[in-house]
């Protein structure tokens, strides 16, 4: 059960990363407007607020199992639980009834999307490598 746990997280890294780091990809790479980063951020778009939910629900239930078991906190878990709620937001405040994130915190961050994002994919791809790292 918890290789699943991992596994669902590790992915959702990857997706997310890649949602959030698309441009910078993009231009790190100097590739056209038609691309296989492009064709894949936007099949993943409609995805966004699952990949988001998956990231941070696997990535609290991986903090609060190191913190109850006295072991270190990764940096997969803190990542995950960043990236979900960022790229779920909207279903955050829409069930919270009022907003938790607010326009303005995004706004914040929104400079720092693509380097979380290419550290996303890569802890993704790490995570993937060495499962139980």
């Amino acid at each position: 059960m918890k290789n699943i746990i991992a596994l669902i997280l590790d992915l959702a890294n990857i997706a997310g990363g890649l949602l959030l780091a698309q441009e910078t990809i993009i231009q790190l790479f100097k590739l056209g407007a038609k691309n296989p980063i492009r064709a894949i951020a936007e099949s993943l778009q409609p995805l966004k607020i699952y990949i988001g939910l998956a990231a941070l629900g696997t990535g609290l239930y991986w903090l609060l199992f190191h913190i109850f078991k006295g072991q270190s906190i990764w940096l997969f878990e803190i990542i995950g639980i960043v990236m979900g709620l960022i790229l779920a937001n909207n279903k955050i405040n829409e069930k919270a009834g009022r907003e938790l994130i607010t326009q303005q915190h995004l706004d914040k961050v929104q400079p720092f999307y693509g380097i979380f994002g290419l550290i996303a994919i890569a802890a993704g791809i790490y995570g993937l490598i060495l499962p139980n790292g």
